[in-house]
């Protein structure tokens, strides 16, 4: 392997990846996609090396590589449909490891969707192969930017064919397709016969709607029910408290009354007595 590129560590802010650096993790996600048998992925990442506070690029050339904005106009439209093209299936196979039950193939997918952000990968290429920069905070999605017409197409389909390639030579019996009706009428009929029986009902008697009646309005108005229960109850409490302070004020003008009677028969029985 040989230096391709060189970038100042001081320009950029490495990417993370749990508690660990990104371009740490070089070996396992090249090791990753080797294993994945598609001949795209051998020298799609440049490897990353840290030294003098430069980041040293590898890669499998002799020859130096530039950034793709350096190339001719043909040039970078035919390496960015290279690189979309790869992208998309690395994209399909990020899903499949996302959609996955076995957590061990959804870390692979969040690891692989940090590795190939569109945002923070540099397409290096000499106009002929090309490479990618990675792990790093580019922020560059616009140099990578392809115009729909010159996007290539690739058939979802064929992508997909080792989750759903099972048997698929047979084609879709003729039977499945005349049991819908078939199916179906019966309901049709059966929701009719239940709207004639509902409509045939007999209606509710008097007593049955009085119920109803008592029974809604209890409902909505339980809420009114419970405030004029509280309200008979203070007034009944202060009725009591009312009569309670009657009796004593009675009881008091009683003993009033009387003192006053014991005082006119002492004043009267002096004046019988000078007299």
């Amino acid at each position: 392997m040989t230096v391709i590129y060189k970038i100042d560590t001081d320009k950029y802010e490495p990417n993370s990846h749990g508690s660990n650096y990104l371009y740490d993790q070089f070996d396992r996600i090249q090791s990753f996609l080797n294993k994945q048998n598609n001949a795209l992925y051998n020298n799609l990442l440049a490897k990353p090396v840290l030294s003098n506070n430069q980041v040293l690029w590898y890669a499998n050339f002799s020859q130096p590589f530039s950034r793709i904005t350096e190339l001719s106009q043909q040039e970078q439209i035919d390496i960015k449909a290279k690189y979309w093209e790869v992208r998309q299936l690395i994209d399909n196979e990020i899903q499949k490891l996302s959609l996955s039950k076995d957590s061990e193939k959804q870390n692979w997918g969040n690891l692989l969707k940090d590795v190939f952000n569109e945002d923070d990968n540099v397409i290096l290429s000499d106009g002929k192969d090309w490479c990618l920069l990675w792990g790093w905070k580019f922020r560059n999605n616009k140099e990578n930017y392809l115009a729909p017409e010159f996007m290539p197409k690739i058939s979802t389909a064929n992508a997909e064919m080792p989750i759903g390639s099972v048997e698929n030579n047979n084609p879709t019996p003729i039977v499945t397709q005349t049991n819908i009706p078939i199916i179906t009428e019966p309901e049709k009929i059966h929701i009719v016969e239940d709207v004639s029986l509902r409509s045939a009902k007999v209606k509710p008697s008097l007593w049955d709607r009085i119920k109803r009646f008592l029974r809604t309005l209890v409902y909505r108005i339980w809420g009114l029910l419970l405030l004029i229960m509280f309200i008979l109850f203070l007034a009944c409490l202060f009725k009591k408290c009312h009569n309670d302070k009657m009796e004593k004020s009675c009881s008091e003008m009683e003993q009033l009354n009387r003192k006053l009677i014991d005082v006119e028969k002492k004043v009267q029985d002096r004046c019988n007595d000078k007299k």
